[in-house]
């Protein structure tokens, strides 16, 4: 095997903005229930993928299955960086994302625990 597709298969590592740790993981999944609306969206970075559900556990139901299924298509294909784009198309879901990827607290118990879990927001680091 070369060097370049040992590199495409590696898992994808991110470094918190604040724990000079790293996380192994493929994928940041969300699931946050929306201030206004009320409904819970999901989304998994960098893949893009996300979802809508009436209920908190549909919601992660749905991102963690989405999640999967993408995870298992890019590593098919060798984990080419196209198919890991992160563009989050829902604006409100991007200011999500940066709150939680910024946010110390939540980011040191995802480091720690894997996930963090509260009323109105699931993060959890996926690993494939």
């Amino acid at each position: 095997m070369n060097t370049s597709s040992t590199l495409q298969k590696k898992k994808d590592v991110r470094t918190s903005l604040f724990l000079k740790t790293q996380l192994h993981m493929d994928a940041l999944m969300v699931v946050y229930q929306h201030p206004e609306t009320k409904i819970w969206r999901s989304f998994a970075h960098p893949y893009g993928e996300t979802t809508e559900a009436t209920t908190k556990k549909e919601a992660i139901k749905q991102i963690k299955e989405l999640t999967e299924a993408y995870g298992d298509t890019t590593y098919s294909y060798g984990n080419p960086a196209h198919l890991r784009h992160g563009h989050l198309t829902d604006a409100f879901d991007n200011e999500v994302f940066n709150h939680v990827y910024q946010d110390e607290h939540i980011m040191k118990i995802v480091h720690e625990k894997g996930s963090q879990n509260t009323a109105t927001l699931y993060v959890k680091a996926y690993k494939h």
